[in-house]
């Protein structure tokens, strides 16, 4: 299964418990693929690195050497899809667009607010959970 995670999920994973937690060790554990580009996995890393001065990770990996183990990278592309209302938000639809991801898992309200022909499916944390 090809799937993008929102950086949302993959912080609230590595710094809470619940959904998002139990999606990034579903990862690690191999049952699903992540696609994401360079600028996606900055992202993951800046808000790690930020969030991890305020509190503790659940999960105490070195992040940087596993996320680029365990994502598959593609390069950075001008977005096709100007669908978000948050343009930040587009590297996510793009990337899933161009793998052809199932999913794109966000908890981010701009991202499930998006309408319009997907090729994927934009879940919640939760949601994405069942579908395991």
């Amino acid at each position: 299964m090809i799937v993008v995670l929102d950086t949302n999920v993959v912080v609230s994973g590595v710094f809470f418990h619940g959904p998002p937690a139990a999606i990034v060790e579903h990862w690690l554990a191999g049952r699903f693929d992540v696609y994401a580009t360079p600028a996606i996995v900055e992202e993951y890393l800046r808000v790690i690195e930020d969030l991890s001065t305020l509190k503790a990770p659940h999960f105490t990996y070195p992040w940087e050497e596993i996320l680029l183990a365990r994502c598959h990278l593609i390069p950075d592309a001008p977005p096709r899809l100007a669908l978000p209302r948050d343009p930040a938000d587009e590297k996510f639809l793009e990337c899933a667009r161009r793998v052809g991801a199932q999913y794109l898992v966000s908890g981010d309200r701009d991202l499930q607010a998006v309408e319009g022909p997907l090729e994927f499916t934009i879940v919640s944390p939760r949601q994405f959970l069942q579908q395991l």
